[in-house]
Formats: C-alpha cells, structure tokens, sequence
C-alpha cells in the first residue's frame, strides 16, 4: 500500500473540511472537468494549458505530476496523512473510495476521495517519527507519495502499536523519498523550506520552553511589540498569565490579557474562562495561547471570537518570534539563538 501526503490548501484553510467531511480534495480552483476522461498524461497537462494559460511549463508538469496519481494511482486502502497548518500535528487516514466528481461543486471542491480518518492531531515530532520522515512532511507540493525502505512499515508499527511512540528498535531507517507519481514524475521544489525551519525551530522552542518557562517568551515577544506587562508568579494564575499594555508605562490601549496553555490543545472551557477575565480586570481583549493548539471546536469560534479573542497557536508564536526577534532583549536572543539566511528560489521557466 503505498502513502500519500496531502495538503488542506495553500495555508492549511481547508483542513476542517476535510477532517469533517471525511475526504481529501483536489483544491486547484477552477478545476471542473471530469478527469477521468483524461487517458494520458500527455492530454493532462494540455489540459492544464488551456484552463490555465499564464502558467509556466514547469508549472504545469508539477501540477500535472500531482494530480494524475490523485485521479488514477491512489487505491483504496492507501495511507493518506494530512499535516496540520495549524499546529505540529498529522491526520493519518486510509483511502476508503475512489475518485468522485462533482461537477457543481463548489470550487474548488470538485474531486474528491472519501478517507476514513484512523488518527487524528498525531504529534508531529521525533517521538513519533523519524527525522528524515518529518523531513518528508514538508514536502511543497499539495499532494505527493512517500516513498523508500520501511515508511510504510513505520506507520503500520504506530498503528498497531495505538499511536503510541515506538520504541527505538522499532523505528524505520532514514531514507525517504518524495515523488509526485507512482510513474516517474519528479516535480521540482520538493520541499518547503519555511516549513522545515518553523520545525526546527518549533522542537528547539518546545524543550527550552517548558510549563511557567514558555510565559517567559511570550512576555519578551510582547515587549518586543512595544507593550509594558506584569507576568504572574509561577502557581494559580487567576486565569491570566500575562497582563499587558501600550506605553507609557502600560496604561495605553489595547490592555491585554494573556492565558498560556502549553498541555493539552484547548477547549472551549479555556476560550469561556478568558472572556470572563477579560472583563474581570476591564482589558479589552483577550489572548489565548495554546502551545498544542485548539479543538476543532475552538477553531469554529476564530471568526465569532475575532474581535475579542485571538488565538494563538505555534504557528502564531513562531510568526511573532521571527517579526520581532530584533526588537527581543539581548538575554531571550541567546536562549533562541538563530540566523536569518537568504535562500534563492526556483525560477520558473528555466
């Protein structure tokens, strides 16, 4: 059986739907033909041509090299993961259909395949996985196979073993492959930079940033901002961590305050419990920080929340860091120490 890695959207936007609705997507918008009258790869990407035509050649193969095996190589049985945007987790399902058009759509939901989601927010982290297979999860493309030695034996040994971490003789060895097709398609920019360094930089962030320990980043990154704050003392808390406020001296606006959960993703309990501390000590807004990001209850009340709660996940946190690491005291520098590099990215048409 083989292991298909798919994305929810450019930003992880359609994550939910997937989860919820049980299925996976091609998300190219516009999309609307039924592809399996398409018989060759050939007549797939002059296809592609004509519904887009401002877009380069190698574009077009690398689009074409993920969505042939979505329509004609996937199986029934397949492994199918699904990282999360939104915080360091991984969704692992089986394919459970074929591949199904839905010419109405709307766009850009037009094919898809039903997925019997086995496991979902499975920690995206060494305890788990390989370093070269969290390597693989950052892959660029929307949709690739994961191939090479005992990837696929590796996720069967977490399955059968409960999701639980595997114990160390047990893991695969380091040596993946990524590869659009089951036919020799190899598109180019196969990995995502961004996503690999936000790893990192999220693994280093999670053992140097324990319990009490991570209220301590958060506060440099809010004086960072330009905000005066008061941390609470390690203990009860009251339900704040962090008050804060614009300059002079704190008493600007917006006043701020700040909850930190670094445990188990939060629930709607949390979101409830901020509001009411937020008019407790007559603040604005409020911020909920959640190391392990939300539920899915939780992420439905982004939009409801937003202008009175905002929720920040790793995602969040590491965004911050990197936006104000400048402004950051000279102390909190040396415990993060990192570089910013210039990369060179792929021109198209080459």
């Amino acid at each position: 059986m083989a292991i298909w890695l798919v994305r929810a959207g450019k930003k992880g936007e359609y994550e939910s739907k997937f989860l919820e609705g049980k299925r996976v997507y091609l998300t190219w918008d516009f999309l609307a033909d039924n592809l399996t009258t398409i018989d060759t790869k050939e007549e797939m990407q002059a296809r592609l041509a004509s519904l887009y035509p401002d877009a380069k050649h190698k574009t077009l193969i690398a689009w074409r090299s993920q969505i042939w095996p979505f329509v004609h190589e996937m199986q029934i049985g397949d492994w199918v993961v699904l990282p999360s945007k939104y915080k360091p987790v991984v969704h692992v399902g089986r394919i459970a259909g074929g591949y199904i058009h839905v010419p109405k759509g709307p766009n850009p939901f037009y094919h898809y395949r039903a997925v019997e989601w086995l496991k979902i927010d499975l920690p995206r982290d060494e305890k788990h996985f390989d370093p070269a297979i969290i390597y693989s999860f950052g892959s660029a493309l929307t949709i690739c196979r994961v191939q090479k030695n005992n990837a696929e034996a590796h996720i069967n040994a977490l399955a059968a073993n409960e999701w639980k971490p595997l114990p160390p003789g047990k893991k695969s060895s380091i040596n993946i492959h990524i590869t659009g097709g089951e036919n020799g398609d190899n598109p180019p920019e196969d990995v995502d930079i961004n996503y690999l360094a936000e790893t990192q930089i999220s693994q280093f962030l999670t053992s140097k940033f324990k319990g009490h320990a991570m209220a301590n980043l958060i506060d440099a990154i809010f004086r960072a901002k330009g905000y005066e704050t008061y941390v609470s003392p390690p203990g009860p808390d009251g339900g704040v961590d962090i008050l804060a406020g614009p300059q002079p001296f704190g008493f600007g606006q917006p006043r701020l305050c700040i909850q930190i959960k670094t445990g188990a993703p939060a629930d709607t309990k949390a979101v409830s419990e901020l509001e009411g501390v937020v008019k407790q000590f007559s603040a604005e807004h409020g911020i909920l920080i959640s190391w392990q990001g939300f539920k899915q209850s939780v992420e439905k009340l982004r939009p409801q929340r937003f202008f009175s709660i905002r929720l920040w996940g790793q995602r969040e946190i590491i965004r911050e860091l990197l936006q104000h690491y400048d402004q950051l005291e000279e102390e909190m520098r040396a415990l993060i120490p990192l570089k910013r590099i210039w990369v060179l990215t792929s021109v198209e048409g080459e």
